[in-house]
């Protein structure tokens, strides 16, 4: 694993081994590798989706919600599944029935003029009181 990583580090191979590192609950490691595959390639949403999902599980809810939110609202043509699934436990959570339809409608169709109303309601929702978590 240390030979891959130095010598051909990509974030593929960070995302394994944040996800191997987590199922043994080296909560710590597991947030550097995402950490550092985001930081590989800044555009991929996939290791900040699971560095939220790791946030999320270890109680450190409110920076899960932050890099979900981050993800949702930026203008891109396609949101990561992990991000998605994130807001919607949120949404569940916060019983925000608008916003558990349109996440789940993405997850079915996901083009970007959803994923554009998504944005536009987290940005509304933003300050609500509930969403403070």
């Amino acid at each position: 694993s240390d030979y891959l990583e130095k010598s051909f580090p990509t974030p593929g191979l960070l995302l394994m081994k944040g996800d191997y590192l987590k199922k043994k609950s080296c909560w710590k490691e597991a947030e550097e590798a995402y950490k550092l595959a985001s930081d590989m390639m800044p555009s991929l949403q996939l290791p900040r989706g699971k560095l939220a999902f790791l946030y999320n599980e270890t109680g450190r809810k409110e920076e899960a919600v932050a890099i979900a939110h981050e993800i949702l609202t930026e203008d891109l043509k396609e949101v990561a599944p992990e991000a998605i699934k994130l807001m919607e436990a949120f949404a569940v959570q916060a019983k925000d029935r608008e916003l558990i339809q349109l996440l789940r409608l993405y997850e079915c169709f996901p083009k970007p003029v959803i994923a554009k109303q998504i944005a536009k309601l987290l940005k509304k929702k933003k300050h609500e009181k509930h969403w403070k978590m």
